[in-house]
């Protein structure tokens, strides 16, 4: 749980301050071995992965949303202007490996990953702030939007990880 909990730290930092320091392919790097160690000590890897792949979807989605709202940007490099940049994907996938190990004390507590998502969604992308990786255009409207978007999507998270599990049963090795 801890050295779950540790890895998504190292790519959480990893993706930010590579961001932040024109290091824009380091988070990625980090991130592909932190899901690559989660996926090796997997019971199902083929089932996280397809895991991993969904939260990143709905991670690029939502990051696109927030880019077209103009609440904030990302330091990029990105080809394709107006699209999430490959670190804060990457971050979500990190994310996801945290769903079912480090954050599964909050499993189908619903009004604790509601008040965890209100809070801790706005409170990492302060902290990203703070590291240089994300510049708030609109502060006020940035902060509510990730507030409520994230109690929305963290819970969603969990629900989809346990539709997975039901689908899905783990076998043993």
């Amino acid at each position: 749980m801890i050295i779950n909990f540790l890895f998504f730290q190292l790519g959480w930092f990893a993706c930010v301050v590579g961001a932040a320091n024109n290091l824009y392919l380091l988070g990625p790097i980090v991130v592909f071995f932190v899901v690559f160690f989660y996926l090796a000590r997997s019971i199902n890897p083929v089932k996280e992965l397809f895991f991993v792949l969904i939260v990143s979807l709905i991670g690029l989605l939502w990051e696109n949303f927030i880019i077209i709202l103009e609440v904030l940007e990302y330091r990029s490099n990105n080809i394709v202007i107006g699209f999430a940049p490959l670190w804060i994907v990457a971050m979500w996938a990190s994310f996801s490996t945290t769903i079912k190990i480090s954050l599964s004390w909050l499993n189908r507590k619903i009004y604790l990953l509601f008040i965890f998502g209100f809070f801790g969604g706005p409170l990492s992308f302060y902290a990203g702030e703070s590291l240089g990786g994300v510049i708030f255009l609109d502060r006020a409207l940035g902060y509510t939007l990730l507030a409520v978007g994230w109690s929305i999507m963290f819970p969603l998270l969990f629900y989809i990880s346990n539709k997975l599990d039901i689908l899905y049963p783990d076998k043993a090795k």
